[in-house]
């Protein structure tokens, strides 16, 4: 599970403090995750609870992302590149990408290796990520929930 925390700084008060609670009163380490654009956010569930995996969602990927503490980078799509892959790959953290709608993206982002895609057409990326399979091309584990569909 995916949960996106999204604060609102003038109402955020105990924001990530009951955020938490709910993760750890539900057990979902094994579940889920907490995704942010707000990188405070995920240092503050980390200084909460270390075992709560956490994604940071970003635009760009400028500067060394990979030495920030968290567990996976979802990056806009068009700013993958196979270097930005290596260097996560390198840090154990995996590397999404967002959002990813045309076939040509698709299958750059599966030649690459990315971790997961985020798309609006799970079923034309699930067929794509089954062609690579047959073809001996990549070995893929295929997971669609909702809009994602994890490839690693």
């Amino acid at each position: 599970m995916n949960i996106e925390l999204k604060p609102e700084k003038a109402h955020d008060h105990g924001f990530v403090e009951k955020a938490v609670a709910v993760f750890q009163k539900h057990n979902f380490y094994n579940k889920g995750f907490y995704a942010s654009l707000d990188y405070p956010t995920l240092q503050k569930v980390k200084e909460l609870d270390p075992k709560i995996r956490t994604c940071l969602n970003t635009f760009i990927a400028l500067g060394d992302l990979q030495m920030l503490p968290v567990d996976i980078y979802s990056v806009e799509a068009t700013f993958v590149t196979p270097q930005l892959i290596q260097n996560v790959h390198s840090k154990n953290k995996a590397l999404w990408v967002w959002t990813v709608n045309r076939s040509d993206l698709t299958d750059d982002m599966i030649q690459m290796g990315v971790d997961a895609i985020i798309t609006d057409d799970p079923a034309a990326v699930k067929t794509m990520v089954a062609e690579h399979n047959k073809n001996g091309q990549q070995t893929i584990q295929k997971t669609i929930m909702d809009t994602f569909l994890s490839i690693n």
